[in-house]
């Protein structure tokens, strides 16, 4: 479904979302289920699930979808119960995080370590579901979303991205650093996504 997400919902920022949960659906049901959630709630909240009939068509495939999910996972507290479901999402979440820092403390970062950066911000801003995140989590968001981004412009530009590699004892891994361009792609496809309050109701037919 990633692949063939309408025009008319691609700004409401699913794309990442739609991504990790077709990746996952196999292999982590739970973090897929919450991905395709999320994401039909920003469409919802957009209102873009009424722009056309196909935008309604998709969004309305992905209801049915979490509802099978559901289904298909009776009984799986993570799924249908909300701590159960923001403890597991955070654990893994925390654990794509670290997979990405042992690279960068070993300053043998590569592309595939931007990707992973940008996976645990995805898995991360699933928070939102549950309410605001606490400031650690925001942090982490941060810090994934600059790493990623800092890697992708050093290979863009034919640079070792591992030369600008923060040290992990900094407080505060921006100082000193270019603030990246808003108007960069790759910056403007991870803004961080607005904390919004749960919303479990079905889309309109």
């Amino acid at each position: 479904m990633a692949s063939n997400i309408p025009a008319k919902l691609k700004s409401a920022g699913i794309t990442p979302f739609m991504v990790r949960a077709t990746q996952l659906e196999t292999i982590k049901p739970v973090i897929s289920y919450w991905c395709y959630y999320w994401a039909v709630q920003q469409i919802l909240k957009k209102q873009l699930h009424s722009a056309d009939g196909e935008c309604l068509e998709f969004t309305t495939t992905i209801m049915d979808k979490l509802e099978q999910m559901k289904t298909d996972q009776a009984g799986n507290d993570a799924i249908l119960n909300d701590v159960t479901g923001q403890a597991y999402v955070e654990q893994f979440a925390q654990e794509t995080f670290e997979r990405a820092l042992r690279p960068l403390k070993a300053n043998r970062v590569t592309q595939q370590t931007a990707t992973t950066f940008e996976a645990s911000a995805t898995f991360f801003q699933l928070v939102n579901i549950w309410g605001q995140p606490e400031p650690e989590v925001v942090e982490k968001i941060r810090y994934a979303k600059w790493n990623a981004a800092r890697i992708l412009r050093a290979l863009r530009d034919g640079k070792d991205p591992n030369e600008s590699n923060p040290k992990l004892d900094e407080p505060n891994p921006e100082e000193g650093v270019s603030p990246l361009d808003p108007n960069d792609p790759e910056v403007q496809l991870m803004n961080p996504t607005q904390p919004q309050p749960a919303n479990r109701g079905r889309c309109p037919r």
